[in-house]
């Protein structure tokens, strides 16, 4: 009924439009420009209405406008005692109309005011008779100002919820907007309450509030000095979860600014009710308080007194009378009431907040702690984990800072136990003249420095002492008030809870570039795609991936596309195209062109979810071109290692069967699935002893070496087959034995025929130490017997003497013990080693000359024995001799074959590297080329008759089998060298 276009039909209709038309314009010109141009000089165009309407009698209008009027005064944060005033001065204007339902928006106004001037009244009955005229004739008007009046006191109390429903119950319609007014009050306070909820809004609501963003930025960019304040709280509000907590607090203050600037003592209370309230959620009671503090003076300048005492109450606020006064009095210095410097306070903790790097800090800290106290030394203590550390310490006369990380109990330039004392007691301690009275008196530093005073700040967190602060003067006492006190506690206690951000940001940022480092070690790079905005996110190992420097291009869809291997593009693709269908993952592998032309196999995997309303996708890629040839090549050996005729088989740590090749199976006579799971004394024999397996389980276990040697085996039949065996073990990153593998081959055959060969050589060798001995006896009898019967012809001749006969019995003596002798050297000779004895080359060598002593010195060869190096090595003494006398015994035979004048053989040994060498080389005119690679092969021989061929094979399968060493033959100017090589340890 209060369309502006209806009302000019209506009078148009009615007088005509040379009457009223030209009024009714005039009037709507002043009225509606407000609309046009939110706010500005809105006052005087209420008043310049509000003349018009009397001028033309318009009483509806001009009440209206008289409302808006007062209530523009509310707003500005003029003073409420005048606005009563002016309410009443007008009352006659009003009460001349008649009309109820607007004296009733007048009354509701009215006793808004006096429920902030005073304690408050029980207007509810009021209210109810308003709301019933105004529901009977449907005045939206009345009912759209009563919900953000009401409202707009709700925010003020925090409650949030109950302002919400004022708005949503009596704001119905914007169809009467240009006398309604309220909708340029409306949305600015909407928004804040919609902010101020503690629950996530409903997606309707959301809508709500983006819209009423959106209209405040127009009146903020259209008013800005009516709307900047309101702009600059709701930046604020929305920052609170996105944010770190001091930038939140800097809008905060802000827009504080902007409503001192404007002197508004209502924007004053307001911003400073939210900032108080933000403060105490994060529980920063101090902080709190001198918000509210604020708040309470912003609504004493507005007259608000009641509030203001509720608020008093309601906070636990304890302000001193003066400040109260100055809160009355003062409407432009309202932080002469401040008890400490909370300003400079303020702007220390923004700068605290900025600071990202823990050194960083700690010299914003000591540098805010100079500008705050006076004193010749500080120290700061920090705790981290369980244990305290002297972080660093500033000279005021210098204002040098040092940094440490010194253990507390091991910092020499500290009082240990008053610090102590103020950790355990959680209260700060202050000494004058510590070295000559008090508690700490004894205390070594004291003792020694004798400073004026001493005092120890701790800073609380969450009721655990977190740091302390150290401050100390040499000559004279700390001059420190209880505000400075407070202003360094505060300051202190949000540095820690700062400094465990920056330690938890220094973790997170190491945490970040160790999962960099992972990704670029494992090649694995991640990525995400906003399937609205069509964006892509690659991590730095992505951009590696292909070959491009990190970060340096944009990445879209069709880059991405056009770099997949053509032939793939079309699996890539249907993988994709069924995730954004519905498919929770997928995983692909195929091939990609890099930047710069090369080909690699990717894998790549990639899940869908939902965020802001956005379906988005992420995942990782990796680059598996490497895993891809080591599996082809893997699969190449598995196969080689499947189909070599050797038995295969892999063991666990404890001997537990994990893996047979076919050969295993055909050597054994079990199926592979009878011995996967079983443990290898599945084919103990029971020949071996406990040592033998001790032996084989140190060498492998313990040393971690190559264990070679012939085990009999019992198979699933029961036989018992000899298996030349190699056993060792497989080692990861970690140094740790993970496997076992054993490669057997069925020697059992082969053993037999040796066996049989090893009887021949010994029976031709037994032939030629029968030779020797014979050759070793025969000089001694030869003696004997000249020495019998030299006594028969004395005794004949009867010039026998019992001296000589005795002399005669001597000699005789003496050669029977050398015969005794040789039998011994040759008996030991025969016996088979059994095990490895510690000996030395010299050792060897002497002994098996003393078996063929004889027979050199009566063929007249001569033997130059050298040696450089002769350490102990362990090996099988009595075969090692056996080849050496195989050696000499043939230079023997060449040299009588032969005819050689002046026969001589040189002997020579050495150590070097872990190796023993031993060569023996004679000048008999060498060995024809056509034989000399056949040499060591059975039953190949140089002696033209009486030859077996089996002494230097014998000596090779020593040499190679049982040293593990080697044996080598080659001519010489004059002869021939054989060359022994074999390890001192094995």
């Amino acid at each position: 009924g209060y369309r502006f276009g209806e009302a000019a039909l209506k009078l148009n209709h009615q007088f005509g439009d040379e009457v009223m038309l030209p009024k009714v314009h005039n009037f709507m010109a002043n009225f509606i420009s407000p609309y046009a141009k939110p706010l500005v000089h809105n006052l005087a165009l209420y008043q310049k209405s509000l003349h018009q309407s009397k001028v033309n009698g318009d009483i509806v209008f001009g009440t209206w406008a008289n409302f808006l009027i007062h209530f523009s005064d509310y707003l500005s944060g003029r003073s409420l005692d005048t606005l009563q005033e002016n309410i009443l001065k007008e009352s006659n204007f009003l009460l001349n109309s008649g009309d109820k339902k607007m004296i009733a928006i007048f009354d509701i106004l009215r006793s808004t005011v006096r429920m902030w001037q005073e304690k408050g009244e029980d207007n509810s009955s009021e209210e109810e008779d308003a709301i019933a005229i105004w529901e009977a004739e449907n005045f939206y008007p009345g009912l759209a100002w009563y919900g953000i009046i009401k409202a707009q006191t709700c925010w003020m109390m925090g409650e949030n919820e109950r302002g919400l429903e004022y708005l949503s119950h009596y704001v119905r319609s914007d169809a009467n907007e240009v006398i309604m007014f309220p909708k340029m009050r409306l949305h600015p306070l909407r928004a804040l309450l919609l902010l101020g909820k503690n629950i996530p809004l409903n997606s309707e609501e959301a809508r709500v509030l983006e819209e009423d963003l959106a209209l405040c930025d127009m009146y903020a960019s259209s008013s800005p000095k009516e709307f900047k304040f309101w702009k600059l709280l709701i930046r604020a509000k929305r920052a609170k979860g996105t944010k770190h907590y001091w930038d939140v607090a800097k809008l905060y203050d802000n827009a504080l600014g902007e409503a001192r600037k404007n002197n508004n003592p209502f924007a004053i209370a307001a911003g400073a009710i939210c900032a108080g309230r933000f403060w105490k959620r994060k529980r920063f009671e101090d902080l709190s308080h001198f918000y509210f503090s604020e708040a309470v003076m912003g609504l004493n300048q507005w007259g608000a007194y009641g509030a203001a005492e509720r608020l008093k109450i309601k906070a636990h606020l304890h302000i001193s009378h003066a400040i109260e006064e100055l809160g009355h009095s003062s409407n432009s210095s309202l932080l002469r009431a401040e008890p400490t410097n909370y300003r400079s306070l303020l702007k220390s903790f923004y700068a605290l907040s900025q600071t990202m790097e823990k050194k960083e800090l700690l010299q914003t800290l000591m540098q805010t702690i100079l500008e705050n106290a006076t004193a010749s030394k500080a120290v700061l203590i920090l705790k981290e984990e369980e244990s305290f550390f002297t972080s660093a310490r500033i000279y005021f006369e210098s204002g040098k800072i040092e940094f440490h990380h010194i253990k507390l109990n091991e910092t020499p330039f500290l009082p240990f136990h008053l610090i102590t004392y103020a950790i355990e007691t959680k209260r700060k301690v202050i000494q004058n003249s510590p070295a000559e009275s008090g508690k700490f008196q004894y205390d070594d530093y004291f003792i020694s420095h004798k400073p004026a005073s001493s005092m120890a700040i701790p800073a609380l967190i969450e009721g655990s002492v977190r740091g302390v602060l150290y401050l100390e003067n040499e000559e004279v006492l700390t001059p420190l008030d209880s505000d400075t006190l407070q202003t360094l506690r505060l300051l202190l206690t949000q540095a820690m809870i700062i400094y465990k951000n920056t330690l938890l940001y220094e973790t997170l940022k190491t945490n970040e570039d160790n999962l960099n480092k992972a990704q670029q070690i494992s090649h694995v790079g991640s990525w995400q795609y906003d399937s609205v905005s069509e964006t892509i996110h690659w991590s730095a190992e992505t951009y590696r991936i292909y070959e491009l420097d990190p970060f340096s291009i944009t990445i879209d869809s069709d880059w991405v596309v056009d770099h997949v291997y053509p032939d793939d593009r079309e699996s890539v693709l249907h993988s994709k195209e069924k995730l954004l269908g519905g498919q929770p993952f997928y995983e692909v592998i195929y091939r990609i062109q890099t930047a710069k032309g090369n080909t690699r196999i990717v894998q790549e995997r990639g899940e869908a979810y939902w965020k802001d309303d956005h379906q988005k996708l992420s995942g990782t890629i990796q680059d598996i071109t490497e895993s891809k040839h080591a599996e082809e090549i893997i699969n190449r050996l598995s196969q080689v290692v499947n189909q070599t005729p050797l038995s295969t088989i892999i063991t666990d740590p404890n001997g537990v069967i994990e893996y047979v090749n076919t050969h295993a199976s055909k050597l054994t006579g079990y199926f592979s699935h009878e011995l996967i799971g079983e443990k290898m004394k599945l084919f103990n024999s029971g020949i071996h002893s406990i040592s033998f397996y001790k032996d084989l389980w140190s060498t492998i276990a313990t040393e971690r070496s190559f264990w070679r040697g012939t085990i009999v085996n019992r198979m699933k039949n029961g036989d018992l087959r000899d298996c030349a065996s190699t056993i060792f073990p497989i080692i990861n990153t970690q140094s740790e034995i993970i496997n076992f593998v054993t490669i057997q081959d069925d020697v059992t055959e082969r053993n037999m025929k040796d066996r049989l060969f090893l009887m021949q050589t010994r029976q031709a060798q037994m032939g030629e130490m029968l030779s020797m001995i014979a050759h070793q006896w025969r000089q001694p009898l030869a003696i004997m017997s000249a020495l019998v019967s030299r006594q028969k012809i004395n005794i004949m001749l009867e010039r026998s003497t019992i001296e000589d006969i005795t002399k005669s019995f001597d000699e005789i003596e003496s050669q029977v013990q050398h015969l005794s002798r040789t039998i011994t050297d040759f008996k030991d000779f025969f016996k088979p080693d059994k095990q490895t004895a510690k000996t030395k080359s010299s050792f060897i060598i002497s002994k098996t000359l003393e078996l063929v002593e004889h027979t050199l010195m009566n063929k007249n060869i001569n033997v130059d024995v050298r040696h450089s190096h002769d350490s102990e090595y362990r090996t099988y003494e009595n075969e090692l001799i056996q080849v050496m006398l195989n050696l000499i015994k043939n230079a023997q035979d060449a040299f009588d074959e032969r005819e050689v004048n002046n026969p001589f053989i040189v002997i020579r040994s050495d150590q070097s590297e872990g190796f023993v060498m031993i060569s023996v080389e004679d000048n008999a005119g060498g060995i024809a080329p056509e034989i000399i690679d056949t040499l060591f092969s059975p039953y190949t021989s140089t002696k033209k008759e009486n030859g077996t061929g089996l002494g230097l094979y014998m000596s090779k399968t020593i040499i190679e089998e049982h040293c593990h060493g080697t044996i080598g033959v080659e001519n010489t100017q004059k002869g021939v060298r054989f060359s022994l090589h074999f390890p001192i340890e094995y």
